[in-house]
């Protein structure tokens, strides 16, 4: 029997290394090594705190051949991040062999300690690194207590998690382009060049055979489950036998062909020859196995990148209005926005899907999403050069009375933002949108940063 899990949220993997100079070129080494040491296990104890898991190497690297194996050992680790704690005065070619060599995100951290004096050496180390072309990294000054240069830290490394994680993922792809949508096919050789990402492409009919073949006694278990957690509507019940069918059969390919995302191309044939794909991708996104519908491949990306920074829900709609007036908007979705955006699963409704989408039809969900902080996000390309739409804002919950002016079935976002909405509608380069909940601003800024994609920020 399937259940509806919570999916523990995956910590980061931070790696900390401490640079001080060999004892014979310190003029108090003893007093030097302890203070490095200390503010070492400051900054691991404060990262912790924030629920980070901290690879500390607590050996002071004190030569360039050190450092390249202190940083492999780390990066063999698992790392996501890697931090260098200046504790003395170093040579810039201990940071900048191992920076080249391994090209991984990382941070010169320097502490305002008159003692370790940090920022003359990381400001040199710096000014090397700038020399020679090195990128990914930033600078930080300040002590491990205080809140914002954590804050920053962590900015610094979900976004290093998207770039290294994302780099040798498998994006699963089932049918081709929806309906003449340009915006949502990339060129998939530049998605492997700029992201890492390979994509495995299958045909639609091998979803619909899988789902042909699926056990009745699993769709059984799934409808005593379900009716438990949302209470029943009057549903046609060959139609949803077959959205549950398509949930599990598309579980089963991403499983099987071993997919960190996916999209799936769903209209117009899926729900003409056998069911919409609503229900199954709805309740994947609840399990965070991140789908997007309409073979929205950019879509799917962004939709990646904004759960590979959170471990958490993101939302696929289509941008419905905007208010330049009162900075207000609602996206709606055909039936595949996860309902664990719904204020509770009693709050959820279901239907039957609209006639006109093709004759199997399939059932789609009916909520209002839940209020709360947003970041709304959409990569699109310009003249076949990525650019990202940033917007921040709140997400403000309606009545299910105010989804009829814009689809009475559909669920639908209502949102005001916090910028210039003459912006947002000139920067809305696709039907789509993506948000998850909470402030990513920066993380997302970060991210442009280290994939070099220009940010549009509303």
């Amino acid at each position: 029997m399937e259940k509806f899990k919570k999916v523990i949220k995956e910590n980061l993997r931070i790696g900390i290394i401490t640079i001080t100079l060999p004892a014979e070129q310190s003029t108090n080494p003893i007093s030097v090594y302890a203070k490095a040491k200390e503010l070492a296990c400051r900054a691991k104890v404060a990262l912790e705190k924030n629920g980070v898991q901290v690879i500390h190497i607590e050996k002071q690297v004190q030569s360039e051949k050190e450092s390249v194996a202190a940083m492999k050992q780390l990066i063999d680790d698992g790392v996501d991040y890697i931090l260098i704690l200046v504790g003395s005065w170093m040579y810039v070619n201990v940071v900048a062999t191992p920076a080249r060599k391994f090209k991984k995100p990382f941070a010169l951290w320097a502490f305002p300690d008159m003692e370790a004096a940090g920022l003359v050496p990381a400001s040199v180390i710096q000014g090397g690194l700038d020399e020679i072309g090195v990128e990914g990294y930033s600078k930080i000054y300040g002590l491990p207590e205080d809140k914002n240069i954590i804050n920053k830290i962590l900015i610094s490394a979900r976004a290093a998690k998207v770039l290294n994680r994302m780099d040798g993922m498998m994006y699963g792809l089932i049918g081709g382009r929806c309906m003449f949508m340009y915006p949502a096919m990339p060129d998939l050789i530049q998605i492997k060049t700029i992201f890492g990402v390979e994509t495995d492409h299958v045909d639609q009919i091998v979803l619909v055979e899988k789902a042909k073949i699926v056990n009745s006694n699993k769709v059984k278990l799934f409808l005593a489950e379900f009716k438990k957690r949302y209470g029943f509507t009057d549903l046609d019940s060959h139609v949803l036998d077959r959205s549950i069918r398509l949930y599990f059969a598309l579980k089963e390919l991403y499983l099987e062909r071993g997919w960190d995302f996916c999209g799936i191309k769903c209209l117009p044939e899926l729900p003409e020859i056998y069911s919409s794909g609503c229900l199954a991708v709805s309740f994947l996104n609840n399990e965070k196995m991140v789908t997007a519908c309409e073979a929205d491949t950019n879509g799917a990306i962004t939709m990646k990148i904004l759960s590979l920074i959170t471990n958490d829900t993101v939302g696929f709609a289509d941008c419905y209005h905007i208010d330049e007036r009162d900075k207000t908007g609602v996206v709606a979705n055909c039936g595949m926005l996860p309902t664990n955006f719904a204020i509770n699963d009693k709050d959820v409704d279901w239907d039957m899907q609209y006639e006109y989408l093709g004759k199997g039809r399939g059932v789609t969900t009916v909520f209002v999403c839940k209020p709360g902080k947003i970041t709304m996000s959409r990569l699109a390309r310009v003249k076949g050069e990525y650019v990202m739409q940033i917007v921040t804002g709140e997400a403000t919950y309606r009545s299910k009375k105010k989804m009829i002016s814009t689809r009475k079935i559909w669920p639908q976002m209502f949102y005001k933002i916090d910028g210039d909405p003459k912006e947002m509608i000139q920067n809305c380069r696709s039907n789509h949108y993506h948000w998850v909940y909470g402030n990513r601003k920066e993380e997302l800024l970060e991210v442009c940063r280290l994939f070099h994609i220009k940010p549009l920020v509303v």
